[in-house]
């Protein structure tokens, strides 16, 4: 026996069972390291070749003992968990409470409402309690006497809203408190919460000792709408709300603080429509991180160059739905342009059709380093006024037009061919973009009088500005002057002094989803501008426009005095670009940052290997996780923030290998449950019917993982009506057609009968069937086990192409597809369909067609999102080696690129505003679970046999010489260090006390002789060894308790 450090380490967390630090495991691994090199041999047992496994006791005592340990397992997790059980609303005086807002209609484009309820606290007196719950729509940040406390509300979909709850009691004070709650309504759809109404409801009490004061809503609280965002900004992307653009003139000062004066404020009003929401449940995850991270270096401070006068105007179109949102508006503008003298101009321009004097549409004649949402065009001015006019079929909720004229062009812009009003242009629109009021055969562009007096056109007068509506296109179309870099060796951003316009640009040392913040200290009306981008441009500035739909800025218009400023909003960046326009007075720029805003994973897996790439991988895969884990999985912090099934699952897997924390893929599936409630019930054909399968696969493995059964019998009704609604598409040849599908990020024909799609169904079949039967629901599971057996028949009658040795992409009406991309094999051999017969010719299909993929994005064979399947398929199958050479040569680019984080696509370059993959997508971040539940070898059960009272430990590795690491099991914490020495495998391994375990090295480490040693931590009992596999000789030693 032996000590180490003290059960202070000892860890509890979401995963039942015995668990330990991973820090401690890996102590425990180092020891056991040492101790093994003094084990005495006789302590050894030795077998022979020939033996099969090795029986510690008789087959049926060991699965009894499996069968107790899965019993004490399920009911370990039926403990309730760490978050606890708040107040339902009919409890605490909740039945009272009701939603309220600035009106009873819940109104208002990104708009927020104040909320204030203040309260005494005698002196001397104390809150026994003080308990808050409260749901808002769309979001809100609570503060307690200007403390900020939290974020929320998690995700949700109206009908099925979910409240937090606060325990007040440490912010409290003697005296005044005040409780205020500030609280955004979107009033557009987006990928985090639906399009609906703004809406908050409170209730709880605050516990004197002598009385209660209650806090539901409207009760006495006070409510003032603020006008300091910009009601009309543009959509951030297709999948996110508008733009923070925040006028803090226009809020009131310290209304967070006690003792403000909001005696004229007005009470709430209670919203008319009482049934918009459903029935409030308590939130499901904990509470996001708060973790304030300030940048790691200043890449560069720059000045204006001075070259160009940008102008521009805005026109706002209808965003409220994605339908509204891409669709096209007809607009048209027009000015008059004087010239000084004759001369051709280079100009900047916004995309669209522009005549000069009847002649046109001019050819493009550039771009501009830097700006992709630039044109540039050569015009050729007469001397004198010169007529300009503009088409433009505006889409993405707007026309924000810009325009760059160099400075010593000289130039006018009039309506009225006159200069004492300022530069100016004609408007007219939106119209519907097949209406067209100017047709150049009829009206030519050239003829200014028709235009100019024609009625039907509805002609605007706009003046042309110098600051544009939208703070992304004005940080790229401001040309710097980057030949001079004015960054200092001894440059304090704390204190920064800045006396007229300059840009400065911050590096956070990684990606990041957070809230960006900065402290300044300027007059009423200075202008800050702070995009971010994951990723640099090709004159190293932060890539802001790399999709050109994405507005990746904030704009802050600052009040007077010492302030700090802070988006409402979340946002995924890497490069911060800070432009700061102080006006006519000089300003001080304090710290800048980021509050990190993630789900609050522990890390508790790890990884080490003979090849230090791999060890990066299986760290960009951790890092990945964490930006794109928050109140629910989503794809990527920067574009989208949107939760897809078929990113949650690679996602779970990277959990499981890392944290083991599944209460993040519980809450992904409540949610999923609202997105897909068409295709469950109402046989919805659109949409990504693939997708709503995979939730079924999730919600599976979440059952072997965590045993949670009665989450499972509340799904059940819904994937029930999914499967039965499946069926009725069962074609007379006897595959389903499942209309549009994802499957793949490639050419594959997506809205043909794929053979993916039916292996994928199939699975999705045997998945209900272990339900149903898990249910006693035995009819049910019999139907679904019937039907993935006929369903597996067809697809290995109809949709092998013998002569490729693969399957073929599938059918096309009825017609079979000449293609046969990896994924139409992959999917079949990955669950079991195929035969064993067809195994080889199926993995000599897969080597060729993976040595060459093609390079030309979303044109591959093969994406990281087929990959994962990819994986799981050769592994399973126990094809390490190719599993390897493909992981290495794919996700080694990434590392080499210097990213900390795994990219959408197997490229990430592409001239300005031509990359449409992001750099931080986590579907591409699964390697981590390969490398954890292949090489360490611990099974976590995706697609395999899996008891999760048994720790099974089947390594496999055909290109390293050791591997050590620790895995988060539902049995426990599993240390595993394994090495090569000659002839021999030294397999040491720490498991919780008395566990049942199996060893199966696999492939190439079979054929060593095993040295297996043993060592526990916990009670000094020993682990019960069910079997060894294959029958290769070795001799198993238990080093006893670690302690």
């Amino acid at each position: 026996m032996w000590r180490s450090d003290s059960l202070e380490d000892t860890m509890t967390g979401p995963i039942s069972g015995p668990t330990c630090s991973a820090g401690r495991v890996m102590r425990m691994m180092r020891v056991m390291r040492v101790m093994n090199r003094a084990v005495n041999d006789k302590r050894s047992l030795k077998m022979r070749n020939t033996d099969s496994s090795m029986k510690l006791r008789s087959i049926g005592y060991c699965m009894s003992v499996v069968r107790i340990m899965a019993v004490w397992f399920l009911v370990a997790l039926m403990a309730p968990d760490a978050l606890g059980q708040p107040l339902p609303p009919e409890a605490d005086g909740g039945n009272m409470a009701r939603f309220v807002w600035k009106d009873s209609a819940g109104s208002g484009r990104q708009q927020t409402v104040l909320f204030r309820r203040t309260f005494d606290l005698a002196e001397n007196g104390s809150a026994g309690s003080a308990v808050i719950h409260l749901f808002a729509d769309s979001r809100y940040h609570l503060h307690v006497n200007a403390t900020p406390v939290n974020f929320g509300p998690s995700r949700f979909y109206p009908r099925n809203p979910r409240y937090d709850s606060y325990d007040l009691s440490g912010y409290l004070r003697e005296g005044k408190n005040v409780i205020a709650v500030e609280v955004l309504s979107n009033g557009t759809e987006t990928f985090q919460v639906p399009l609906s109404i703004g809406g908050l409801i409170a209730w709880g009490a605050v516990d004197t000792g002598t009385g209660r004061i209650s806090l539901e809503t409207p009760g006495d609280w006070k409510m003032h709408p603020s006008g300091a965002f910009r009601h009309d900004a543009l959509r951030f992307s297709f999948a996110c709300g508008p733009m923070e653009i925040f006028d803090a003139r226009q809020e009131p000062g310290d209304w967070k603080a006690a003792d403000f004066d909001d005696s004229h404020w007005e009470a709430p009003v209670e919203i008319g429509n009482r049934d918009h929401w459903g029935s409030l449940t308590p939130r499901v995850i904990p509470p996001l991180t708060q973790e304030e991270m300030i940048p790691v270096e200043l890449l560069g401070i720059y000045e204006p160059s001075g070259e160009e006068t940008v102008y521009s105007f805005f026109i706002k179109t209808p965003d409220e739905t994605n339908r509204l949102y891409g669709s096209g508006w007809q607009m048209y503008a027009c000015t008059y342009v004087y010239s000084p003298r004759e001369q051709e101009v280079e100009m900047g321009l916004w995309w669209g059709e522009y005549y000069l004097n009847g002649e046109g549409p001019l050819e493009v004649s550039g771009s501009e380093p830097g700006n992709p949402v630039r044109q540039n065009r050569v015009f050729r001015f007469r001397q004198g006024w010169n007529f300009l006019f503009i088409s433009y079929v505006a889409i993405w909720g707007g026309w924000d037009y810009y325009m760059a004229v160099p400075k010593d062009a000289g130039l006018q812009f009039s309506p009225l061919k006159t200069g004492d009003h300022g530069p100016a242009i004609l408007t007219a629109g939106p119209f519907p973009e097949d209406q067209k009021i100017f047709d150049p055969e009829k009206i030519p562009p050239g003829d200014d009088i028709c235009i100019v007096s024609g009625k039907e056109f509805g002609w605007i007068l706009r003046e042309l500005g110098k600051m544009g509506p939208n703070p992304a296109r004005d940080l790229v179309w401001r040309k710097l002057d980057m030949e001079r870099n004015m960054k200092t060796n001894d440059f304090q951003v704390s204190d920064f002094g800045i006396s007229g316009p300059v840009t400065l640009v911050f590096d956070l040392g990684g990606k990041q989803l957070g809230r960006l913040f900065f402290h300044m200290d300027a007059d009423e009306g200075a202008v800050v501008d702070l995009g971010w981008s994951e990723d640099l441009n090709s004159l190293g500035m932060p890539f802001l426009y790399k999709r050109l739909q994405v507005n990746a800025a904030a704009r802050f218009i600052t009040t007077e005095g010492l302030k700090r400023y802070e988006t409402f909003k979340p946002y995924g960046a890497r490069y911060l670009q800070v432009h700061v326009d102080p006006g006519g007075s000089p300003c001080t720029l304090g710290k800048i940052g980021l509050i990190r805003q993630v789900y609050p994973f522990e890390k508790r897996g790890s990884f080490s290997c003979s090849n230090p790439m791999l060890e990066k991988i299986w760290e960009m895969g951790w890092r990945t996780l964490r930006v794109c884990a928050e109140d629910s999985y989503t794809d990527t912090p920067f574009r989208e923030r949107g939760l897809y099934a078929g990113d949650a699952l690679p996602e779970y897997a990277i959990t499981l290998a890392t944290s083991g924390d599944s209460r993040l893929m519980k809450q992904s599936l409540l949610l999923f449950q609202d997105m897909y409630r068409d295709n469950m019930y109402g046989d919805r054909e659109e949409g990504l019917n693939d997708f709503v399968l995979i939730t079924l696969l999730e919600l599976h493995w979440y059952y072997r993982i965590t045993g949670d059964l009665e989450f499972v019998r509340s799904l059940y009704p819904n994937y029930h009506a999914l499967m039965q609604h499946l069926m009725k598409r069962r074609n007379p040849e006897g595959y389903y057609s499942t209309g549009r599908v994802f499957i793949e990020w490639t050419k594959i024909d997506k809205t043909a009968d794929l053979a993916a799609s039916q292996a994928l169904i199939s699975e999705s079949f045997r998945c209900m069937a272990e339900l149903a039967a898990t249910l006693d629901r035995e009819a049910d599971a019999a139907q679904f086990a019937g039907e993935a057996d006929r369903l597996d028949e067809v697809l290995n009658t109809l949709f092998w192409d013998e002569g490729r040795g693969a399957y073929r992409d599938g059918f096309r009406d009825g017609m079979a597809i000449g293609h046969h991309y990896p994924i139409s094999s992959v999917l079949p051999l990955l669950f079991g369909i195929s035969p064993d017969t067809r195994e080889d010719s199926l993995i000599a299909f897969l080597d060729r067609e993976l040595r060459d993929i093609g390079e030309e994005t979303r044109n591959r064979k093969i994406t990281p999102y087929g990959s994962f399947y990819l994986f799981a398929a050769l592994y399973r199958t126990g094809h390490a080696a190719l599993a390897e050479r493909f992981m290495l040569q794919y996700w080694s680019r990434m590392i080499h690129q210097g990213d900390d984080t795994s990219w959408e696509n197997f490229d990430i370059g592409g001239a300005d505003g031509g990359g449409q993959g992001t750099a931080s997508h986590a579907w591409s971040g699964h390697p981590t679970y390969f490398l954890s539940t292949e090489v360490l070898g611990v099974q976590l059960g995706f697609s395999r046999e899996f008891i999760p009272s048994l720790i099974e430990i089947a390594p496999q590795s055909e290109t390293l010489s050791w591997a050590r690491g620790t895995v988060p099991h539902p049995a426990g914490m599993v240390g595993v260090d394994w090495r090569i020495e000659g002839e021999r495998l030294i397999l040491q391994v720490l498991l919780p006390e008395g566990v049942a375990y199996r060893v199966a090295p696999r492939g190439r480490l079979a054929g060593f002789t095993l040295d297996l040693n043993v060592e526990t931590y916990g009670e000094n009992r020993e682990p019960i060894l069910i079997s060894i596999e294959p029958g290769s000789p070795f001799k198993s030693s238990f080093l006893g308790r670690y302690e």
